[in-house]
Parts: C-alpha cells; sequence; structure tokens
C-alpha cells in the first residue's frame, strides 16, 4: 500500500492502473485500505461487480514460467469461480484486471496471455523452485475484469484454448525470425 500511495497523485493512466491493481489486491486479500475518494468510485465498482459473480480469490501476483514456450510472467489473480459459471474442466481461472478503457476490444494479447500463465508453474526465481499452480487452474477460460478509469466494472470470459496455439504459433514464429532464411544466389 506504501508503493500504492506513491502513485495515487499520479497523472499518467499506466500509473493510476498500477495503483488501482495495488489497491484491488489489497481489498481482495481483506486488507483495511483507505482508498483516496477520486479512486472509491473505480475500487467500489470493481469490488460490487467481483462480489455479484461470486469470486474467491485463491493467489494474487503469482510468477509463472512456461518452460515450454520459454516465457515468464505474472498473473493478477487466480480466482475460484462458483460453480454455475466454472469452467469444465476446474473451479478456477486465471483473472486479469485492466483499467483501460479499450481493453476488451483488443482482447487478443491478453487472452495469450492468460493462456501462458494458465499452462505455466508458479516460479521462484531465487531459489529457482518451481510449484505447480492450484490443481483444477482452467485451461480453457480465463477472466478479463475490466475496470476502466472512466468507471465501472465488467467481467469477460477468455477462450484461452484458441489463444495457446496462437502463443506457440508465435513463439515459434519469434524463433523462425532469428534465423536467415536468405541465402545469396551467386553464378
Amino acid at each position: 500500500v506504501k508503493e500504492a500511495e506513491h502513485f495515487s497523485g499520479a497523472n499518467n493512466a499506466a500509473e493510476k492502473g498500477t495503483y488501482i491493481h495495488l489497491l484491488t489486491e489489497s481489498v481482495d486479500a481483506g486488507e483495511n485500505v483507505v482508498i483516496p475518494p477520486e479512486y472509491l468510485p473505480i475500487v467500489s465498482a470493481y469490488k460490487n461487480t467481483v462480489q455479484d459473480f461470486g469470486l474467491k480469490q485463491v493467489s494474487a501476483e503469482g510468477f509463472v514460467v512456461v518452460d515450454e514456450l520459454q516465457v515468464c510472467g505474472s498473473y493478477d489473480r487466480i480466482w475460484e469461480v462458483p460453480e454455475r459459471f466454472r469452467p469444465p474442466d476446474g473451479p478456477y481461472a486465471i483473472g486479469d484486471l485492466k483499467t483501460g478503457k479499450s481493453a476488451p476490444s483488443y482482447s487478443h494479447s491478453i487472452a495469450i496471455q492468460m493462456a501462458m500463465y494458465a499452462h505455466g508453474v508458479h516460479y521462484n526465481p531465487v531459489t529457482r523452485q518451481r510449484s505447480p499452480l492450484p490443481e483444477g487452474v482452467s485451461n480453457m477460460h480465463g477472466l478479463l475484469i475490466h475496470a476502466p478509469l472512466t468507471g465501472g466494472c465488467d467481467i469477460y470470459t477468455i477462450d484461452l484454448v484458441e489463444a495457446w496455439e496462437w502463443a506457440k504459433t508465435i513463439v515459434r514464429s519469434r524463433a523462425w525470425q532469428k534465423t536467415k532464411p536468405i541465402t545469396k544466389w551467386s553464378k
């Protein structure tokens, strides 16, 4: 929260988004945090939406690696999803919070990012130890929680099956771009 206080006066949208991430993480963890008045509508909309859908935080800001693709990153949340919304392959879903106004319109990169997290394992960079994600994290569906700085909050389901195929394709494409597919044709 101390770190978040630094961002509270920021005018930059990215810094405001980071601050909202920190506030919502504290709220999800059940911490008693003072929310500045200018952020109260956004955080309240987020909190109400998460509660209305019955999501329960299992984990937050977990650092994962995907050895198959040689990528890493941090997911925002792993949510326990209520039975009526559950993916068929497990009770948990990777969740990503976005605060940009047009995030749902440009969801391909979000989907790929979430698919990679869902196929990853927790990783401790200090000890280099790997540990599995909780059993039952869905590889089929993730949750995009859209809480734009302009207000409101919506939850979207993201198809992780197709996104995973694209993630693998992108990694292969990047590997191919490092090769030299050209040979000078000499006489």
